[in-house]
């Protein structure tokens, strides 16, 4: 049975908002897809600079710390008021 959001706030935010992907997303439009290919294996162990959405993911995120102490009930507990779902399907070729 698929996941209900009813009544949840859902807000996706692309991989080229939430990290900085000029450079990459330059080699792919101006060099084609066999060079973005090899830039992404060239570059696969680099950390990704935070792109213009990453604070406000931050900021989401860190709701979670300022929601009030639930007492434990295992029916109730929800542990966490926002979820950062992160869908990514690890091949270079799939393009920017």
């Amino acid at each position: 049975m698929p996941a209900s959001f009813d009544g949840k706030l859902v807000v996706a935010i692309s991989s080229k908002a939430l990290f900085d992907l000029e450079e990459s997303n330059r080699v792919f439009e101006e060099q084609g897809v066999t060079a973005y290919y090899r830039y992404q294996l060239e570059h696969e162990n680099q950390i990704l600079a935070p792109g213009i959405a990453f604070a406000l993911v931050r900021k989401l995120l860190r709701l979670n710390t300022l929601a009030p102490a639930a007492t434990f009930d295992p029916n109730k507990y929800k542990p966490e008021i926002v979820a950062a779902v992160i869908e990514d399907d690890r091949l270079a070729v799939a393009g920017p």
